[in-house]
């Protein structure tokens, strides 16, 4: 498999967003990409909207993450116009993700998992980001509706050292798959890190190895080439 070696050129249309993409280690192509920028008025929503439809048009089966801080959901605002993203019928049901961040600050939790379960119903997949930090603790995978996991280059960075550290990464991805929820790696850096990680079981991964963040004509056409992805686990 050959890597792209490539920076992202300057984005010259009018969407203020970047796709980092991401490989899924099953369909050993990309699956979907992280959101580089965060949508927080109506009309960034609007253009996130029209980039989910361009991507849809082009008959890609991608998934894509949206980042966003707890505080923000608690917004009725915010979390209507995730609705009506998902309700316009441009989008397939659970292709939008949230990477939920900072869920302990949330003051009323039970309100707020109330909340994350709607949106979930509606076919919004929440996520936690950076699983295994300090402020994603586990606590809040047992009180908060979660589909899966991202886990922040910090801890997949861990795969390069022996002991102790490389005991962290494995547990983490371990109880997270344990617990029936997807793995996302962030931070891959080269060859050893994809392969180290799909050998402890993360089911997808993202980083500047697999590209930077792209514009959307760059993502999408990254994303059709035929690059296959898969083992990867048995890099060295």
């Amino acid at each position: 498999m050959r890597h792209s070696g490539q920076l992202a050129r300057p984005y010259s249309g009018d969407s203020p967003f970047l796709y980092q993409p991401r490989v899924s280690l099953s369909q050993a192509q990309i699956c979907g990409a992280r959101v580089i920028g965060s949508p927080d008025t109506p009309e960034t929503y609007r253009t996130l909207l029209r980039d989910i439809a361009l991507i849809n048009r082009a008959s890609l089966p991608l998934s894509i993450s949206v980042s966003l801080p707890a505080m923000k959901l608690m917004d009725s605002a915010i979390a209507h116009q995730l609705l009506l993203t998902v309700k316009s019928g441009q989008m397939r049901k659970r292709q939008l993700e949230v990477l939920l961040r900072d869920s302990h600050l949330a003051p009323d939790q039970s309100a707020f998992s109330a909340r994350l379960q709607r949106l979930e119903e509606a076919g919004i997949k929440i996520l936690l980001e950076d699983f295994g930090s300090a402020y994603a603790s586990l606590d809040t995978l047992t009180t908060l509706p979660f589909s899966g996991v991202s886990i922040s280059q910090a801890i997949t960075s861990l795969h390069q050292t022996q002991g102790k550290g490389m005991l962290v990464l494995q547990s983490t991805v371990h109880m997270a798959r344990s617990m029936g929820l997807d793995v996302i790696a962030c931070g891959v850096q080269d060859t050893h890190g994809f392969g180290s990680l799909a050998r402890l079981g993360c089911q997808k991964l993202e980083g500047d190895w697999i590209s930077p963040p792209l514009t959307l004509t760059d993502f999408l056409t990254f994303a059709q080439s035929d690059k296959r992805w898969g083992g990867m686990e048995h890099a060295a």
